[in-house]
């Protein structure tokens, strides 16, 4: 399955070992949830998209590995 990010400037090929959730550093009420693609480590990562918290995040993770698991052929990472 393809990914097309949020920004709609780029497709990644779906692969479930590089998906990860990245929040900001401190729990204030204005922090938000990154969804990466890749290795964070290594600082070879892209973001497929931002929300405003980790369940909203969590949410849309959840959703693309369903599409996956159902075999659609892209996914498009959704807006806040």
């Amino acid at each position: 399955m393809k990914i097309l990010t949020q920004n709609l400037c780029e497709v990644v090929e779906f692969n479930s070992k590089k998906i990860t959730i990245l929040l900001e550093l401190y729990n204030e009420p204005s922090s938000r949830a990154a969804i990466i693609y890749g290795g964070f480590l290594s600082k070879a990562f892209k973001v497929l998209g931002t929300y405003k918290n980790e369940e909203r995040a969590k949410e849309v993770t959840e959703e693309m590995f369903k599409k996956n698991e159902n075999r659609e052929k892209i996914y498009i990472m959704p807006e806040e």
